[in-house]
Order: structure tokens, then C-alpha cells, then sequence
């Protein structure tokens, strides 16, 4: 059974690359107790899910690593002294009987494995992801980025469908994708879905998947399931509730005055919802908010130069839904026509703000991810809590500050670069917000 090299690299049967590796290595280093250990730990990686047995796979490193036996095998000299003869006959006796139980116990493996029925298959545990937005969306990304991470090691067998509602926000789009993405998983047949985001939770785990029987994990849905009745016996997630507050309470360290606040955002779904659900919010925190939902860049860019007379500060969310977005346009406007404070809770928005307490994205895919994964083994969705994501950062744009009149001195917050904004996370906590 040799190893055969063809086109691209060396393939070699399981079962003699384990035994070849302990031989070898028992040969180098002497101990086979060593030598098993060790080449067990290097062969893993190759030999998983090889479809040979991995009984057969131990009995064939153990049997490697009795090959050669020399001076620096303890048996050896035990050998050696207790039948009291020379080294050269303790190599004739000894040294060639370990060999032939090695080679012997290579050849029983062989025959075994020629013999018994190979192990059934592992199937890998299906997961099916359902993302409300598309590729190429900033905290989409990012979370979807720690999504795969979760289900990138061996076992796992990950699906994804892109429900698009940031570029075609219209209703019927939206449910015509849905059928798609029922369609999907219909074929498919996954084990968990994962759903990321409000329109895929609205438009098909809500209608169709609440009740079961394939157990749903959400992520991304803003402030709270309650409306779309979630979460069920079948249905667990994490809710994003945005750092808000602690974005108010940086802007009154510097405006405490600030009342009048425009809300400048893309028409979409999870928007016209954060509307209604955070007017409460606003006005608790003392503003009197008018909310602009716009669906093109040149009306965007209106409301936001009229914005700079009229109101003390302004909130950016998102601008992912917005038509002809033109990133290098909107800086431009932002430069020339900023007099206000202005502020995000969304990273990829700080190029166009003053300063934002922004939200980890990555928190919400590694939650889901690891609730999927302890669904898998076994555990029920109910059993889960749902969870709200805790992860935030602040980021000062000195920039767009300056034109506003903000000082960063006693800001407390990390320097933005927008050539470079994955950097690290850390907590804001009320004493760097009040």
C-alpha cells in the first residue's frame, strides 16, 4: 500500500501515514509513548473523516511506535541488563523483535480494515442562514463574517440567502424573496435556520417558521421581538438595541442645551420601525425629534444642509437603502455644510458625523452563532434566553467636531480613521458617557 504522489501533492492511506508518522518518530526520539502521542496529535488533521475506523487508526500508531527500538528507548537497556548481554545483541534480539510486532501489527490493522464494514458517514449538521440585507453592507458583514467563523470548522454545512431589502425595500420584492428563501429551505432541509436582521424575521420566520419544527436562532432585530410575537418555543434570538443613550449623554456634555434633533435616515423597513420605537426614547432623553426618511441621495443631501439652520444636532443611522448613495458626495456635503453637532451608533456612518457610540456588530453573529451550535447539541430554543447585545465603542471624528465647534479633549472616545475601522472593542461604560 504505497504512498502515491500525483498532480498537486502526496496521498498516502490513512491508516500507513499514521503508522509511517510514529514510526518515524519513535525512530527520531526514541520513546514510543512519546512517539504515539505525538504523531497521533500530527495525523488528526488528515486522517478525520477518512472513513477508516478510528480504532484501526490507534492499533496502527501504536504499532508504528514500537519500530526501531534504541538507545534512547528505556526497554532497550531494560533489555539489555536483565538478560545481561551486549548492546550489538540487544540491537539482533530486542531491537528486530519490536520491529516485527510493528510491521505485524500493521499488517493485522490492513487485514482488519480489508474486512469490517466501514464506519457509517458523518453527516454535517446543516445551517441555514437567511440575511435580510445583501453583501457588501457594513454591519451586515460583520456579523455574518463571525456567523462563518462559528461554522467554519469541520462538521458543519452552511447555506446563505440574501433577502436584498436595503437596495429593493418594496413590499412585494420582499415577499417574492421570501418565497425563494422558503423554497430554499424546503430543499435544503436544515437543522437550525439563523435569521439576521428585521425583514427576514418579519417576512418569513414570523408568517412561517415560528411554529417549528426546525428550531430558529434571530439576530439584528431592533429594540424588540415582541411585534412579530417572538420569541416562541421554536424561536430564540438576540434583540439589537442601539447605545442611544449613551450617545445623548456625550452630546449634552457639550450641548446641554441641544433639544431639537432631526433623525436623517433611508426609508426602509427596520427604519420607519426604529422610528416608532424610539420616539419614546428620544423625547425621555429630553430632545423633540422630527424624523427625515428619505429614499435618494440628493434628497439626502437636501435635508441634511436645511438640517444645519433649523435643528441643534442631528442622528445618522444608516444609509444603506439609500438610492445613488455616493460616499465621496455625502463627505463633501458634510464638510462644507456641517454647523451642528452630529452623531451615529453605526460604524460604517462615522465619515459623516461628529462622533458616534457605535455598536460591535460581530456580538450579534457570535451570539447566534454559538445558540445555533447549542441548539445542535441538543438543547431546546426555550431553554435559551433572548439576549440583548452589550458591546459598544466611542469614536470622534475630528474632522466634522471641528466644523461643529466639539473639542475632543475631554471626549473620552478613539480617534476615527475611516481607512481603518475594525479596530478593537471596548465597552463604554456611563462613566465615559455622563
Amino acid at each position: 500500500m504505497p504512498c502515491n504522489r500525483p498532480p498537486g501533492g502526496l496521498v498516502c492511506p490513512p491508516i500507513l501515514l499514521c503508522w509511517l508518522t510514529s514510526a518515524l518518530l519513535r525512530l527520531a526520539l526514541g520513546s514510543a509513548t512519546v512517539a504515539a502521542i505525538t504523531s497521533a496529535g500530527i495525523v488528526l488533521p488528515a486522517v478525520a473523516g477518512s472513513g477508516v475506523a478510528p480504532e484501526l487508526l490507534v492499533i496502527a500508531i501504536a504499532s508504528g511506535s514500537l519500530m526501531f527500538s534504541h538507545f534512547n528507548d528505556i526497554g532497550f537497556w531494560m533489555f539489555k541488563e536483565y538478560y545481561n548481554v551486549s548492546v550489538k545483541d540487544t540491537f539482533r534480539v530486542w531491537t528486530v523483535m519490536e520491529s516485527i510486532v510493528a510491521v505485524v501489527g500493521l499488517l493485522g490493522v490492513l487485514m482488519l480494515n480489508a474486512v469490517m464494514p466501514p464506519p457509517p458517514a458523518r453527516q454535517a449538521r446543516r445551517v441555514f442562514s437567511l440575511n435580510s440585507y445583501h453583501e457588501g453592507y457594513p454591519p451586515s458583514d460583520e456579523a455574518m463574517a463571525a456567523m462563518r467563523e462559528g461554522f467554519r470548522r469541520p462538521g458543519f454545512l452552511l447555506r446563505e440567502f440574501f433577502l436584498d431589502a436595503k437596495r429593493h425595500p418594496g413590499e412585494g420584492s420582499l415577499r417574492s424573496r421570501a418565497a425563494a428563501a422558503l423554497d430554499q429551505i424546503r430543499a435544503f432541509r436544515p437543522e437550525v435556520i439563523l435569521a439576521s436582521d428585521d425583514d427576514a424575521v418579519k417576512f418569513v420566520v414570523a408568517p412561517y417558521l415560528w411554529h417549528g419544527p426546525v428550531p430558529v436562532v434571530f439576530c439584528g432585530v431592533n429594540w424588540s421581538a415582541d411585534s412579530y410575537g417572538l420569541p416562541r418555543e421554536h424561536v430564540t434570538g438576540m434583540v439589537e438595541v442601539l447605545p442611544v443613550d449613551d450617545a445623548a449623554r456625550m452630546l449634552r456634555r457639550f450641548r446641554p442645551e441641544a433639544r431639537r434633533l432631526l433623525v436623517l435616515s433611508e426609508d426602509s423597513t427596520s427604519e420607519k420601525r426604529n422610528t416608532r420605537l424610539m420616539d419614546r426614547r428620544w423625547r425621555r432623553l429630553g430632545f423633540e425629534p422630527e424624523y427625515a426618511l428619505v429614499s435618494g441621495f440628493k434628497e439626502w443631501k437636501t435635508r441634511f444642509a436645511e438640517a444645519q439652520g433649523r435643528f441643534d444636532s442631528s442622528y445618522l443611522p444608516t444609509s444603506g437603502a439609500i438610492r445613488n448613495w455616493d460616499a465621496r458626495q455625502a463627505r463633501l456635503r458634510v464638510q462644507r455644510h456641517t454647523r451642528i453637532p452630529s452623531f451615529t451608533c453605526d460604524e460604517f456612518m462615522m465619515d459623516y458625523v461628529s462622533f458616534g457610540v457605535v455598536k460591535i456588530a460581530r456580538e450579534q453573529g457570535e451570539w447566534a452563532a454559538t445558540a445555533v451550535r447549542r441548539i445542535l447539541q441538543g438543547e431546546r430554543p426555550s431553554a435559551i434566553p433572548l439576549a440583548e447585545n452589550s458591546r459598544s465603542r466611542c469614536v470622534w471624528n475630528e474632522a466634522v467636531a471641528r466644523l461643529a465647534g466639539l473639542s475632543r479633549s475631554d471626549a473620552g472616545c478613539a480617534a476615527w480613521n475611516h481607512t481603518n475601522s475594525a479596530s478593537t472593542a471596548t465597552k463604554v461604560g456611563k462613566s465615559e458617557s455622563q
